[in-house]
């Protein structure tokens, strides 16, 4: 699988230890490395409301993943201040090393996913109204 340029310059920036933001197959994806680049930390917002965050997208999250992958053990965070979930994925950065680009494309597959679900579940909290 090819790497794109983007997403080759920014494992570069990741190598010299800085934290990038890219975009990976229309997924925007925060990736960092820690505990002495022994572990990748992957991040990619999946839902983001206006000023709050529906009960349905809540239940959403709550129930058993719907999307998941046998090799990227995925999980999903809530930031109240911000009214947005992001799905993470904290794995050993030597899988990075040998094929960076099946991570990122099965993590941003998984995030459009995801992404998809969730606005599903907010169309159900939505209020229809008859127009007279």
């Amino acid at each position: 699988m090819l790497i794109g340029k983007e997403v080759k310059k920014a494992l570069d920036q990741l190598n010299t230890g800085q934290a990038v933001e890219f975009v990976y197959e229309g997924s925007p994806v925060m990736a960092r490395l820690v505990d002495d680049a022994s572990k990748l930390i992957l991040s990619s917002t999946v839902y983001h409301g206006s000023s709050y965050i529906p009960k349905s997208v809540r239940n959403g999250i709550t129930n058993k993943p719907p999307y998941s992958h046998p090799q990227i053990k995925t999980f999903l965070t809530i930031d109240e201040s911000r009214y947005s979930v992001f799905l993470n994925y904290i794995g050993h950065s030597d899988s990075f090393d040998h094929d960076p680009s099946t991570i990122l494309h099965e993590f941003g597959q998984l995030a459009a996913e995801w992404r998809r679900y969730l606005d599903e579940n907010d169309k159900r909290d939505l209020i229809h109204v008859k127009v007279k």
